[in-house]
């Protein structure tokens, strides 16, 4: 897991601003805690521990349901193509794209872990006896905080927005399939219809005798489906 997240480079999303995920995460964290400075959040804290422990709990649980819903993502992903699809996807240099996007989820659960025990550690310490640390810290870890949980939020949001460019991707790797199946099917049509031309003319029968025997021949196997192929022998030959 780790070998895959160096490849991809994912703790680089962290704070690459480029990514809208990070913008607003930063935006709303510097509003939220310039508010809880104004508030004197900081000199107060000791009668606003209790709800700070009741909502790091609320929050704790909304990662579990983030960690479960990255995990429903890769399970997703991984059923979403099917072998020949797939073929086609190594053909086209995509797989290393569709993995990528794989490692994000991976990378939402492993970061949203990591918050999950570094928050759980948070909400121990403040039910403790000692509640008292340096300013610097406190305002370190109170921004860590809102950052970190307004990140593990928006980006899973923003994977949402991957999955469905990931189902656009499987729809156009659907229409080649079915592209390439009409294409061997037709092919097909004419290699039968070449054999049974040169039968006519080595055997001297004619069209209706070969088509009343390959009726005959089906009526009296084992296959599968007969009524669908002799309608569809009857609709080919019988034009």
């Amino acid at each position: 897991m780790f070998q895959e997240i160096k490849k991809y480079k994912k703790w680089k999303v962290l704070y690459n601003l480029k990514e809208p995920e990070v913008k607003i995460s930063i935006i709303i964290t510097l509003i939220f805690c310039a508010g809880l400075y104004l508030c004197d959040f900081e000199k107060n804290f000791s009668v606003f521990a209790q709800t700070v422990c009741d909502i790091l709990g609320i929050v704790c649980g909304g990662l579990l349901v983030l960690i479960g819903f990255s995990i429903v993502g890769i399970a997703f992903i991984t059923s979403l193509f099917d072998n020949k699809q797939m073929k086609i996807i190594e053909a086209t240099g995509q797989e290393e794209k569709i993995e990528n996007i794989m490692m994000s989820y991976v990378f939402s659960a492993f970061i949203s872990g990591i918050v999950f025990i570094f928050l759980v550690f948070q909400i121990i310490f403040i039910k403790g006896p000692t509640q008292q640390i340096e300013s610097v810290l406190f305002w370190v870890v109170s921004v860590a905080d809102v950052y970190s949980i307004l990140f593990c939020v928006f980006y899973i949001i923003s994977l949402s927005y991957n999955t469905i460019e990931l189902y656009k991707l499987k729809n156009t790797y659907q229409k080649v399939t079915e592209l390439e199946k009409s294409l061997y099917e037709s092919v097909n049509e004419v290699r039968i219809d070449f054999i049974i031309k040169a039968l006519m003319e080595l055997c001297d029968e004619s069209l209706e005798s070969i088509h009343s025997k390959m009726q005959m021949f089906i009526e009296n196997s084992e296959i599968k489906d007969k009524n669908e192929i002799l309608q569809y022998l009857n609709s080919h030959y019988n034009k």
